[in-house]
């Protein structure tokens, strides 16, 4: 009798051609994120810090970056708030772009995992899914330095966004017009 050949790793698509596996990667650097807002969530519990209270940091630090979104509209600050999530592994469904209101929803967790798959990489945290939503969090502020108003519902396994365009803020001015 011989012995069975070992089993062998599964080569990574692209290798063969050459080219990297750009969509392995946006997985990876998905997971590679999520562990570390993890991370961050828990040592800042560790310290006495909820995770909110580091949420409402950087924000802070982050919504300068956003004003360059006022007077665009809510679809401008819904498709930055969407590129945002989607580009960490949260997949994205039913969007509706409107000047004045623009909804979507996302799956409350990420990566394709499911509920028991979040809970594991989320326990050496000693975080939940639960803390892990003040991740989504970060946004409102953002959205308010853009010149919009972000809600936030949660509705099973999935969140509801709805921007609206805050009224008082100006609107752009339309490419092409000279003052």
């Amino acid at each position: 009798m011989t012995e069975p050949a070992p089993a062998e790793e599964p080569a990574a698509t692209g290798v063969e051609s050459g080219s990297p596996d750009y969509e392995g990667l946006l997985l990876r650097a998905g997971f590679n994120y999520h562990v570390f807002i993890a991370a961050a969530f828990g040592f800042a519990r560790e310290h006495g810090t909820a995770p909110d209270a580091f949420i409402t940091s950087v924000a802070k630090c982050l919504a300068p970056t956003w004003r360059g979104l006022q007077g665009h509209g809510a679809d401008a600050v819904l498709n930055l708030v969407l590129e945002n999530l989607a580009s960490t592994g949260y997949a994205v469904h039913d969007v509706a772009f409107g000047t004045d209101e623009s909804t979507a929803e996302i799956d409350a967790i990420p990566l394709g995992l499911d509920a028991e798959q979040w809970q594991r990489l989320l326990e050496p945290f000693a975080v939940t899914p639960d803390d892990m939503h003040a991740l989504f969090r970060v946004f409102i502020p953002l959205a308010a330095a853009a010149g919009a108003m972000l809600e936030l519902a949660g509705k099973r396994d999935a969140l509801r966004l709805t921007v609206r365009r805050d009224p008082g803020a100006p609107r752009a001015e339309p490419h092409g017009h000279e003052h």
